[in-house]
């Protein structure tokens, strides 16, 4: 079928096909109501009761797309004269009376169309609609009936007014009934399938036969029984507002079609209710027709009202819930909030607050107010000028206090007050809000702030000193190895050489503990089994500790994998034992454990860690414990409580730093719990790694000679450092090309790089970096 565009706000399904063969169908169907209607209905050559035809072509061209109503009006246009010619009327006022039903559809069509907006009328569920609907048909039928009744007058059969009554009240009735029913049924197909249960498929059925029952007794019924005349309307009309009310416009345009063909037909038949009205069967015929047309635009004016209703609560409701959900969701973030607000309305009643507002009020005031309390002076507040900063907010003023008051504990607490007005949609002041800050616990979080940039500070200035210190180290070890090598073991001076690289070698284990604190270290991390590795610690821990210890080692086989440098985690481990150990200076027992933990949610954000496994090692001990005051400050840099010479450190400090910095470097966090003369603990979550440790059987075995004769490219920045590894490579036979930085050796030509076997280079140099440039040149010399 030909796809045609349906009208705005309208689906295209709900409009009719219009393709070639659905106007076949649409023909066939007209041909058949159009000559049917004629030849059984037709009381004389004019006179007809109802016009089936005009209600199907008025509906056909309301459910037709616009851009294709021409062409149905052609098919429609020539159906009703096959119909007429196939049945027999083949008289001229016949002809015309059928050219004319489908013009009047057309032009009706398009005249409701106009007054919608080009919109479709749809379901009949709206009060416009119906109007739009039913004046259409009354000026549309009343129009067309003009020439119609001219044409009967100038034959010489009737008067204008009767010929005018027998054109438009036929056109009229079929207008109003046939129209919307088949208007409204259409929709119900084409619509969204629903489920229609069995109890209301049965009071659907018991609708339809008392409508019948009940329009049979009031035409004929009470003849045949030779009863008490009963009014029509009284028998029919609650019916059809029962089907108003349960199934909308559909029970009442086919109720109103049941009820309108039986009267009809009963009219007809010399039946009706309306036969004592008169003797002229045209007059009783009118009065049938009047009825039907006023009960059915009551009734679908009925339906539309109570739809419109419907729709109106149920819009109310959705907006009610979804306000409702709104005020939850308001509600939650209210109470989850750390904040201290309090809400009151324009009488100045409280009516919400947050729980630090409330735990505030008790620290304050000992007690909370109640909801509804009016928030005065009788708290005390007349001298802080509290209770008149509310009276100016709830007024529309914006004000903003501080003022301090004895607290619990004997302490005397300061807070900032901001009183804002609260407003409405419209701007209106409906009652106003008080936020509240401690203004010492402000304080601290701005020095903990400005604490955490100075250790990054630290931390930056660590890293860059420690760097070129080791650069320095390594110059003194490397020329006091040399001096070293050429000194015979009898040499008095060789003991005094082996002190110096003794201590560069400590100097050097220091830079390392700077350059971890500072995460500026060079690491090598792969998968490591914990347990593995802390089993391996643990003979070396037990030396360490000494007999004055006791340890208890409770390491769970299969606890996890961790992704990190397995020296590093020796470190931390090392690190936080002889910590403990050092304070327990009389003796004590100490705890490594580990265990598998998962974090939630709120255990991961409190730690600011993501949600997940991780693997826990705690570490405990009996010893000093430590103050909140010292807790605070363990894990920055240079703090110590120790006399230099002690501890990881050697009090310098940095060994609660190192673990720290290790920590954060590969993912994990730290925590401590302590409490003076009650021990310490820490507890380090490691990230847990789904993979598998890498078969040590495959590691292949090297050469130990450390003599060889290839190229070497060695790039270093550092002057001294670059001219003493070039002298201790090429003593070993290695031919050395040593250059200082990344672009001289881009600068190279390509013979001289290709000719290098191996390249030894600083990672960090000025410009380009040295994984960098390694990466450069296996992208030029694969």
């Amino acid at each position: 079928m030909n796809a045609v565009k349906a009208e705005p706000n309208e689906p295209e399904d709900r409009t009719l096909p219009t393709g070639w063969p659905a106007l076949g169908v649409l023909a066939l169907v007209y041909v058949a109501v159009t000559g049917l209607g004629l030849s059984s209905l037709l009381q004389s050559a004019t006179v007809a009761p109802v016009v089936p035809a005009a209600g199907l072509a008025m509906a056909v061209h309301l459910l037709t797309p616009r851009g294709a109503r021409l062409r149905v009006l052609a098919v429609l246009f020539v159906s009703g004269f096959i119909g007429v010619r196939l049945f027999g009327r083949s008289s001229a006022v016949a002809h015309f009376f059928v050219s004319g039903i489908e013009l009047l559809a057309y032009f009706t069509a398009a005249l409701i169309a106009q007054w919608l907006g080009g919109r479709h009328m749809g379901r009949l569920g709206r009060l416009r609609d119906v109007g739009s609907l039913l004046v259409g048909a009354f000026v549309g039928t009343a129009l067309w009936s003009i020439p119609g009744a001219i044409t009967l007058v100038v034959m010489g059969n009737e008067s204008f007014t009767t010929a005018f009554a027998q054109w438009w009240i036929p056109d009229l009735v079929a207008c109003t009934t046939i129209t919307p029913a088949l208007l409204v049924a259409w929709h119900a197909l084409r619509g969204p399938r629903q489920t229609i249960s069995v109890a209301r498929l049965a009071e659907a059925a018991v609708l339809l036969g008392l409508m019948a029952a009940g329009s049979w007794y009031a035409h004929v019924g009470w003849r045949v029984l030779n009863t008490l005349h009963p009014p029509v309307s009284v028998i029919v009309l609650p019916l059809l507002g029962w089907g108003a009310l349960r199934f909308g416009a559909l029970g009442t345009t086919w109720g109103t079609l049941l009820m309108g063909a039986m009267s009809v037909v009963a009219t007809l038949n010399g039946q009706s209710a309306f036969s004592g009205l008169s003797a002229d069967p045209f007059i009783q015929l009118m009065w049938t027709q009047v009825f039907v047309v006023t009960v059915s635009i009551s009734m679908l004016a009925l339906a539309a009202a109570l739809a419109e209703r419907q729709a109106s609560v149920a819009g109310k409701a959705l907006a009610l819930v979804d306000a409702q959900r709104s005020a939850d969701r308001f509600r939650a973030f209210f109470e989850g909030t750390s904040e201290m607000i309090a809400v009151v309305d324009r009488e100045e009643r409280l009516v919400m607050y947050t729980s630090a507002w409330a735990k505030n009020q008790e620290r304050c005031y000992a007690a909370v107010p109640p909801l509804g309390a009016v928030l005065t002076h009788d708290r005390g507040d007349a001298g802080t000028g509290i209770a008149n900063a509310w009276r100016d907010a709830v007024r529309g003023r914006r004000v903003m206090l501080e003022d301090s008051r004895p607290v619990q504990g004997g302490d005397v607490a300061e807070f900032e007050h901001l009183f804002v007005p609260l407003r409405d949609g419209a701007g209106e002041v409906i009652g106003a809000t008080e936020s509240v800050r401690d203004v010492a616990e402000l304080r601290d979080r701005q020095d903990a702030v400005a604490r955490t940039q100075r250790l990054e500070s630290i931390g930056r200035l660590a890293g860059g000193v420690a760097h070129d210190f080791n650069n320095i180290l390594s110059v003194i070890l490397g020329y006091t190895s040399l001096l070293e090598s050429s000194l015979s073991p009898d040499d008095p001076n060789r003991a005094d050489v082996q002190e110096i690289a003794h201590a560069g070698r400590r100097a050097s284990r220091l830079t390392d503990q700077l350059l971890t604190y500072a995460r500026r270290q060079i690491i090598e991390p792969r998968v490591v089994d914990l347990a593995a590795l802390l089993g391996e610690l643990n003979p070396m821990l037990e030396r360490l500790l000494g007999e004055n210890i006791e340890s208890r080692w409770a390491i769970r086989d299969g606890t996890g994998m961790v992704v990190a440098d397995p020296g590093q985690l020796e470190q931390v481990v090392v690190n936080l034992a002889i910590n403990a150990r050092d304070a327990m200076p009389a003796g004590g027992r100490l705890a490594i454990e580990t265990a598998l933990v998962a974090l939630g949610s709120d255990a991961a954000v409190s730690r600011d860690l993501t949600p997940g496994d991780y693997v826990l090692i705690s570490v405990s001990d009996t010893g000093t414990g430590m103050s909140p005051e010292v807790q605070s400050r363990i894990f920055e840099p240079f703090f110590s409580t120790k006399s230099p010479g002690h501890g990881t450190g050697h009090g310098t400090g940095l060994g609660l730093a190192t673990v720290e910095g290790i920590v954060h470097q590969i993912g994990g966090a730290i925590a401590v719990d302590s409490e003076p003369g009650r021990g310490t603990t820490f507890k380090v979550f490691i990230p847990r790694s789904t993979a598998m440790v890498a078969d040590a059987a495959h590691v292949q075995a090297v050469s130990t000679s450390l003599r060889g004769t290839e190229r070497i490219l060695l790039v270093e920045d550092d002057d001294v450092l670059r001219t003493l590894s070039t002298r201790i490579l090429t003593e070993h036979g290695y031919d050395v090309i040593a250059l200082p930085s990344a672009e001289a050796v881009l600068a190279l030509p390509d013979a001289s790089l290709r000719a290098c076997n191996i390249m030894v280079s600083d990672v960090v140099l000025a410009g380009m970096t040295g994984p960098g440039l390694a990466a450069q040149l296996m992208v030029r010399f694969p």
